[in-house]
């Protein structure tokens, strides 16, 4: 009996909540059996060079600079709360537009999300967020805008997906951009899902890795600090905070780490 083929995939971890985010994307990751996946967790340095590196971060965590001579199959840059900076203006972009430089001159296949994904763009192809009158959060309706791609490998043409962000950026200059395919979009939360013409580069610009509670948690985390928090729309049953929510994107993240997956390992034999 053959040994299941192996992944190698390094996460750039950049959210404030980053054992949940772990959690939930080494979950995504690990729900193909297909595959054996060796995760590898990184943070970024520059940003704790003015303070205490957090003991799980030390424990677990590795940095870029400690990979940087290896090769992986697959890198993950999750999102991260300094949306409402310029990306100038973020205290790690140096050493993130190094990574960005790392994952082209290496053709590792990349999956950037959230703000990753806006700042991926915006590095690559000089596509610029746009801040949002008002925060976008919420479970929103999507559909494939293409049925050939690796990624539209599905039965549904419609899913649902998490969104919790203050910018966006403008699908019509990615649909325009010749090295770039819009894969799915939401009438309502704009575009969702783009790759690069060769599919070393996926951008989600929602949340599949969330799981059922993360939107609950920020909403009563912004009830405690913000005078007007946003109730996340289509979330709650009845939109009531009160009401337990209700999981309908769970497939949906699932299928999409696998195609991904599936995707590199496609290449890789090739």
């Amino acid at each position: 009996m053959s040994s299941k083929p192996i992944l190698s995939i390094a996460i750039l971890n950049l959210m404030p909540t980053k054992e949940a985010t772990a959690t939930q994307l080494a979950s995504l990751l690990s729900q193909n059996n297909l595959f054996k996946v060796e995760i590898t967790l990184l943070y970024p340095k520059t940003h704790y060079q003015a303070k205490a590196i957090p003991d799980d971060l030390q424990e677990n965590y590795l940095t870029f600079d400690d990979v940087r001579d290896q090769l992986f199959d697959g890198f993950i840059i999750t999102g991260a709360p300094v949306e409402q900076l310029p990306f100038e203006h973020v205290d790690y972009w140096l050493e993130l537009k190094t990574i960005f430089t790392y994952l082209k001159a290496t053709h590792t296949h990349s999956l950037f999300i959230c703000w990753g994904a806006q700042a991926a763009l915006y590095e690559y192809y000089q596509i610029p967020k746009i801040h949002l009158p008002t925060k976008l959060v919420g479970i929103f309706q999507h559909r494939f805008c293409v049925t050939e791609h690796w990624l539209a490998n599905t039965t549904k043409t419609d899913f649902h997906a998490p969104h919790s962000r203050n910018t966006t950026v403008d699908s019509c200059l990615v649909s325009q951009h010749p090295e770039l395919i819009p894969v799915a979009q939401s009438d309502a939360a704009g575009l969702y899902l783009a790759t690069n013409y060769n599919g070393l580069e996926t951008y989600v610009f929602g949340h599949p890795e969330y799981a059922t509670e993360t939107l609950e948690k920020e909403y009563l985390r912004d009830v405690q600090i913000l005078t007007k928090p946003i109730l996340p729309l289509y979330y709650f049953p009845g939109n009531n905070p009160l009401n337990t929510p209700i999981n309908t994107w769970n497939e949906h993240g699932k299928n999409l780490f696998k195609n991904w997956m599936e995707f590199i390992r496609t290449k890789k034999l090739n």
